[in-house]
């Protein structure tokens, strides 16, 4: 599952810390370079896998997918200095070589985000992209669109929002509060979301 040695792992937190995590990525490209997303009153898990402290970036933010929710809540999903580092850490750290591992606590919207970002920014196909576990994947929309808007603000010569776009979701997401909410399905030309199963 790898693309010009490339490849991409999304997890969630727990999954992140387990011990099987290892044993995984050792049959991707290296190096490894690390995503880890929590909640601003949650802590960062401890990786049991080897990790290179200039390739693990640490963001908190909260899981909001449209700019009125944050409004309502007077909280903060993905703030724009935090997809500016999100864009310059996939530049330096993952775009020649490598795989990505990017988690948040679910596994499901932010890091999913994160990684179809990723991939449509770097012309990763869909089946170079494993997302563990069986969880019907929902990538915030919100987190797509700043990590692909600092990216074309910064590097002007690769793909900026244009080559993204998102379309009514067929199924539903448990969202924070407990509420079933219909998510946007986000999409990248041929791009489409899979997971993989692993014992």
């Amino acid at each position: 599952m790898v693309s010009g040695g490339r490849g991409i792992i999304v997890t969630s937190k727990e999954q992140a810390e387990s011990s099987w995590i290892s044993r995984v990525l050792e049959t991707y490209p290296k190096p490894v370079s690390v995503i880890s997303i929590v909640y601003p009153d949650d802590t960062y898990p401890v990786f049991l896998f080897p990790t290179e402290e200039d390739r693990v970036l640490r963001l908190k933010y909260w899981d909001y997918i449209r700019e009125d929710e944050e409004q309502e809540d007077g909280k903060t999903g993905m703030v724009a200095a935090q997809a500016d580092a999100t864009a310059v850490f996939l530049h330096d750290r993952w775009a020649a070589v490598g795989t990505l591992f990017v988690h948040c606590n679910a596994g499901i919207s932010r890091s999913a985000g994160t990684a179809l970002a990723a991939a449509c920014l770097y012309n990763l196909p869909a089946d170079m992209v494993s997302f563990i576990c069986s969880f019907p994947r929902c990538p915030n929309p919100l987190v797509v669109r700043r990590i692909i808007t600092a990216h074309g603000k910064r590097y002007r010569d690769c793909r900026s929002c244009e080559h993204y776009s998102c379309t009514p979701s067929r199924g539903s997401c448990i969202r924070r509060k407990g509420n079933p909410t219909r998510l946007p399905e986000a999409t990248c030309r041929s791009w489409t979301l899979r997971s993989t199963s692993y014992p």
